[in-house]
């Protein structure tokens, strides 16, 4: 079975949830970072935003219907292979949603973007592990992983090691 894509996962998954899922997996590897500090539009179905206050969320509304200049959302983003990237959206959830509900791209500012390697990791007894750098034949516990990341897990290439 082929592993699906980051694109797919954060619109077929609650944002917390891929969240959580892709923090995890780029925790252990600091070689996986690449700095951007670049500003470019982006489709915010790969922005992982989801609202928490309606205040905000109405206020966001209503400037982007008046026509206001918001400034750039904060994202970093997440990259599995030489796929699409998602982004975890630092500043900006609730302009971030008013735009997708709008069908307007939104202007971000990329920090960075993690390299995400799964195919690195294995699951064992409810965390994820990794093997030692300087003795692979030892394992080093990476994070806890709860019943509702398996098959996020499974599906990015993550094997349960036996």
């Amino acid at each position: 079975m082929r592993p699906v894509t980051l694109v797919h996962l954060a619109t077929s998954y609650p944002p917390e949830l891929v969240d959580a899922v892709v923090c995890r997996l780029c925790t252990f590897d600091d070689g996986g970072w690449v700095d951007a500090g670049i500003t470019r539009w982006l489709d915010p179905r790969r922005i992982l935003a989801r609202p928490w206050n309606p205040f905000r969320l109405d206020r966001a509304r209503r400037q982007l219907a008046n026509g206001d200049v918001a400034p750039p959302i904060d994202v970093v983003g997440y990259r599995l292979g030489d796929g699409t990237a998602i982004y975890d959206c630092e500043d900006g959830i609730h302009r971030t949603a008013a735009a997708r509900e709008a069908g307007r791209k939104v202007k971000a500012l990329i920090k960075g973007y993690y390299q995400l390697r799964p195919q690195a990791l294995v699951l064992y007894r409810g965390f994820l592990w990794r093997p030692h750098p300087s003795q692979p034949e030892c394992w080093q516990q990476v994070a806890d992983v709860s019943a509702d990341m398996l098959p996020l897990l499974h599906a990015l290439g993550v094997k349960e090691r036996e």
